[in-house]
């Protein structure tokens, strides 16, 4: 399966390919003295999972603005396919750099991701999607920045905070200097799910437990000081509200991401 969104292509594949990447050596270069700063090294790929190979590509002029054009268009790439299908999908990131494959490319940055479950990717649901997101693309962007972060990160402090940090995006952001308001949210629960305010409060605890106790205590002294099962079982409850939230800005139904959480 290959095809485009713009200038982003996505492919997906099982056949084992070999990959020239760049690999980093030096950061610093000694004056006077010969020194490798980048060679190439090989990525092969495991025929007994799915591969998924995203490259945005890139004409722009100064080095730096081209980068930062490449990740902003595969983050939001990721944020499409984490949300349309689930973050499995990014299971492992084999690798997320440049490409010189084509040498009549200014820049062009790849990532690659090793999936153990497989998705029948339809190209023609994802670009009717990305079509439709014109209205909040640039909400939606700032959101896909942290999504693209979070999606192949291990359960993790960073983890949560980039996920809690996604709702305050949308649609919990607030004028500057005013308290955190969390009022919109629980009516998109209400509206989506079906659930009442007692069911939010008792179930989901989104005040009394994912803001209140975990995301202020790593906010205020760097850690949560719970156990690991907990920090799992808080940080996957809060990436399902995550998820219905995306989804609900893309125009996609709810596919009862919360029912183990109700």
């Amino acid at each position: 399966m290959k095809f485009n969104l713009d200038d982003v292509k996505i492919e997906s594949f099982n056949d084992g390919r070999i990959f020239n990447v760049a690999a980093k050596l030096q950061n610093v270069a000694l004056l006077g003295k010969a020194t490798t700063l980048l060679k190439s090294a090989e990525l092969p790929t495991d025929v007994a999972h799915t591969s998924l190979l995203m490259t945005a590509r890139t004409k722009e002029t100064n080095i730096f603005d081209a980068r930062k054009s490449c990740i902003e268009s595969l983050d939001i790439v990721v944020a499409l396919l984490g949300n349309i299908y689930h973050t499995t999908i990014f299971d492992k990131q084999l690798y997320a750099g440049w490409d010189d494959a084509d040498p009549n490319l200014l820049i062009a940055e790849s990532n690659v991701f090793l999936t153990g479950t497989i998705h029948k990717i339809d190209s023609n649901v994802v670009t009717d999607v990305y079509n439709n997101l014109s209205g909040t693309a640039m909400q939606y962007s700032k959101m896909a920045k942290l999504y693209a972060k979070a999606a192949s990160m291990p359960i993790s402090e960073e983890k949560f905070v980039k996920l809690w940090t996604i709702l305050e995006i949308f649609p919990l952001e607030t004028t500057p200097g005013q308290p955190l308001e969390l009022a919109k949210l629980y009516e998109l629960l209400k509206t989506v799910v079906g659930i009442s305010q007692n069911q939010i409060n008792k179930k989901l605890k989104i005040h009394s437990e994912i803001y209140a106790g975990y995301r202020s205590e790593i906010v205020h002294t760097g850690s949560t000081g719970f156990s690991e099962i907990e920090l799992k079982n808080t940080t996957e409850k809060l990436e399902a509200i995550v998820k219905l939230v995306m989804r609900h800005m893309l125009g996609l139904k709810y596919e009862n991401d919360l029912a183990d959480f109700i």
